[in-house]
């Protein structure tokens, strides 16, 4: 008995360990079950979502995507290629985009002229832009026999020419260019960059009845008689050594309408009267000579707004500054600078002050801070402009605990004075590292209306 007992024991135990296990795993394979089903339901889900409902970049207008493009193509660095690189990769991302690039002409109005650039291309162009404005950057032909072959074809579009950049590097090429251009017209050509080798029929005024703005580099000296468009309204001159012939086109009564001067280079000999030059439009003068005196005793602007005066090493200021005081009493706003290769040490003579008395904003090297904030007849020197509203200082983030240590003690005593709180700006080469330096500008912050910082623009040395 005892060992039939046992054994109905044993069956029964064995018989509940079963069972157990049975119910594990049933739960198991339910479990998979169910975890299998929602991933199911989830799949068709998504796709529901991916085919039926419109992604947002489908939803917008086509007038707002071309935006998007267009911005995209144009913020793309030109040493990229944008038009005929990016804009490719964008043609290829989905058909709706294709079609858009495609059939809209406003995608195909630039045409470049460069080794990189095939016939082909050059033709799609020009097909697919219609009938709209054409901008042309003639940078290089590869080999050079091609050129003939690329001229004939664009030639028979220059009435549509917005803007023409010529960026050869060959004075060969450029001097090719040119002589195909005299029996040309530019009834729509409004921006012209160009090295003049060769000064071409095309730049009288009948051949480019609408040119506003002009950039001449490298330049040749001019026929006697030779006048500028007198549509003229920017013009930029990078002035060759010896040259001294733009003097008589900025005399002549045929740039009466400029707005915006640019002048760089070599002024060595320039010679002229005070007050000779007469441009009663202009409102934005940028200098960047060699000697800059004579220029700026014969230039008389009534309407000047705008300076933007880089110093050379060949003159000291106080000479360059000589007798032209109250000449910009218009200038509202002063970008101070200077080359390269120009001494670092500054000095702001009160030659300035008297030029220009009625700043409201003013742009200098973190060099010339010394200078500025340099106390005279009991008074610092920057005070001397009364209406200062921004002060702008380009520097190297490195150096804000040192500007840091001068700019505190001046704004706090301004503050004292009940002098009006400045808006103050850093312009960096290197913004990236602004927050190692964020403790100072914030202490900088606290005595202006406001201080921030931006991305430096090239316009001088900062080492």
């Amino acid at each position: 008995m005892p060992r039939y007992r046992h054994k109905k024991r044993s069956s029964s135990g064995l018989s509940l360990e079963g069972s157990l296990s049975t119910i594990e795993a049933t739960e198991a394979t339910q479990g998979r079950v169910i975890r299998y089903e929602t991933r199911l339901q989830r799949a068709k889900r998504d796709e529901f979502i991916r085919t039926q409902l419109p992604s947002p970049i489908k939803s917008l207008p086509n007038e707002l995507l071309c935006q998007i493009l267009k911005t995209t193509i144009e913020t793309t660095p030109a040493q990229c290629d944008p038009h005929r690189v990016r804009k490719h990769e964008l043609e290829t991302v989905c058909r709706h985009w294709r079609d858009i690039i495609v059939n809209t002409p406003s995608f195909w109005t630039f045409v470049q002229l460069a080794p990189t650039w095939p016939k082909a291309l050059v033709k799609v162009h020009l097909e697919r832009s219609r009938q709209c404005p054409l901008d042309l950057v003639f940078s290089g032909f590869q080999p050079r026999f091609e050129s003939t072959t690329l001229l004939d074809i664009v030639m028979p579009t220059t009435h549509r020419w917005r803007s023409l950049t010529i960026l050869l590097q060959s004075p060969n090429d450029t001097l090719l260019i040119l002589k195909r251009f005299d029996c040309a017209m530019f009834p729509s050509l409004a921006l012209l960059s160009v090295p003049i080798r060769y000064y071409s029929k095309f730049l009288h005024p009948g051949n480019v009845p609408v040119l506003r703005s002009l950039e001449i580099r490298n330049d040749s000296p001019s026929p006697d008689g030779f006048q500028l468009p007198p549509t003229v309204e920017k013009l930029s001159i990078d002035i060759a050594f010896f040259r001294s012939y733009p003097i008589r086109w900025l005399q002549s009564s045929s740039l009466q309408g400029l707005k915006v001067l640019s002048l760089k280079g070599n002024t060595t000999y320039w010679q002229m009267q005070p007050n000779s030059i007469h441009l009663p439009r202009l409102a934005h003068f940028s200098c960047e000579v060699t000697h800059a005196r004579e220029l700026l005793q014969g230039l008389a602007a009534p309407n000047l707004t705008h300076v933007n005066y880089i110093r050379s090493h060949y003159e000291s200021l106080s000479v360059a500054l000589q007798r032209i005081q109250s000449k910009w009493t218009s200038v509202r706003e002063l970008i101070f600078g200077f080359t390269q290769i120009a001494c670092c040490r500054a000095y702001i003579p009160r030659a300035l002050y008297l030029a220009a008395p009625n700043l409201r904003g003013l742009e200098v090297m973190q060099q010339d801070l010394g200078s500025l904030l340099q106390s005279e007849d009991g008074l610092r020197r920057i005070d001397r402009w009364e209406h200062l509203e921004r002060f702008v200082i380009i520097s190297d983030v490195r150096k804000v605990e040192d500007m840091r240590r001068r700019l505190v003690p001046w704004l706090k005593k301004r503050m004292k004075f009940g002098k009006p709180a400045l808006k103050v700006f850093f312009s960096f080469a290197n913004p990236h590292e602004v927050k190692l330096e964020r403790s100072a500008l914030d202490e900088i912050g606290k005595y202006c209306s406001e201080v921030n910082f931006c991305m430096q623009e090239k316009i001088g040395h900062t080492s």
